[in-house]
């Protein structure tokens, strides 16, 4: 379904692009194709657009943590209020951003955390949720620990790049990573204490890292990597909208937000559509001779006389109507038979 409806938008209008959120800027003098192969070792991280009126927009990053689920900034898709900016949002897969209908997906649900501001004082976190599984890709793992400051961090994104002494160059829509250090932590005055901080450390200083560097336009939703590779946040702003020494980018603890993101994951868990192993379930209670009297099978449920087609289509309206109870499953009793528990 999801592809079928990318492709529709495609041939509808051609991609257009929005240089908005937070690729990674670098050193100067430094090889961008070192930024480059760097980066896109960070499968997870990904390309996020939207739709308006029918056609694609680049719009930041985002991180695939799940096969149908997708973190992001919240102020990627979602105005102050809570209320979606676009028609549609999705991402693609490729590490280059491009149109392509086999490699776009559009969400099927969004998420918003609540209160998510559209600055860095946060909160800032969204989830995209896809039906169709995303294949292709393995899932960042999150991070459930205690960040020490002076730890290793890789930041990656697409968007712009540039160096101090070029500015920011043309989008390219690249993914790109580099190496810095948490710097620091919110104080939770001035900044919540789930904000993050990686200074972009000039030459001949003790915090300089060859592939240093610090966000800029179109990395906002883009993953932050600890040493052993897990996801330890997601960018969300940057101190100056330059590219910089002594600069900083911003970023949001994943730790502070676990808790959310595994409430919105089980929830929607509960709520699936229904699908051919519901249907088996479904069968499998049509044929039980114990369970639930409003589902048990071979019931005259049409008061015909007969048990038959009519009964059984009867059943299955009951059936369905009565997803929406989390608590219904189905169990074995004690002769082996299928039946449904509530």
């Amino acid at each position: 379904m999801n592809r079928e409806r990318v492709i529709i938008y495609v041939l509808l209008l051609a991609l257009a692009a929005a240089q908005d959120g937070f690729a990674i800027a670098r050193h100067t003098g430094s090889r961008d194709e070192d930024y480059i192969t760097f980066g896109n070792h960070f499968t997870s991280t990904v390309a996020a657009g939207y739709i308006n009126q029918n056609a694609f927009h680049f719009r930041a990053s985002a991180v695939v943590i799940d096969p149908h689920w997708v973190l992001c900034s919240a102020h990627e898709y979602f105005d102050s209020s809570g209320l979606p900016l676009y028609s549609g949002a999705f991402i693609s897969l490729d590490s280059t951003f491009i149109a392509n209908p086999s490699r776009l997906l559009i969400a099927d649900r969004w998420f918003r955390y609540p209160d998510s501001t559209s600055d860095a004082y946060g909160p800032d976190m969204a989830l995209l949720y896809f039906e169709t599984p995303i294949a292709g890709v393995t899932p960042a793992v999150r991070f459930r620990g205690i960040l020490k400051p002076r730890s290793l961090v890789s930041i990656t994104g697409y968007g712009r790049t540039g160096t101090p002494q070029t500015g920011y160059l043309p989008l390219d829509y690249q993914r790109r990573g580099c190496h810095n250090f948490i710097d620091r932590f919110g104080d939770g005055i001035t900044f919540p204490e789930y904000t993050l901080f990686s200074d972009f450390s000039p030459p001949q200083t003790t915090e300089f890292h060859p592939l240093g560097g610090v966000a800029a336009p179109g990395d906002s939703g883009g993953g932050w990597y600890n040493q052993d590779g897990l996801l330890i946040g997601v960018s969300v702003e940057v101190g100056t909208l330059a590219p910089v020494y002594d600069n900083f980018t911003i970023a949001q603890n994943i730790t502070y937000f676990n808790t959310w993101i595994d409430t919105v994951m089980a929830d929607i868990n509960r709520t699936q559509s229904l699908n051919l192993l519901d249907f088996a379930a479904l069968s499998a209670c049509w044929m039980s001779t114990a369970g639930d009297i409003r589902f048990k099978g071979g019931w005259d449920l049409v008061s015909d006389g007969r048990i038959n087609l009519l009964d059984l289509l009867v059943f299955t309206d009951r059936w369905i109507n009565d997803q929406s109870d989390p608590t219904k499953v189905v169990s074995t009793s004690n002769s082996g038979q299928s039946l449904l528990t509530w």
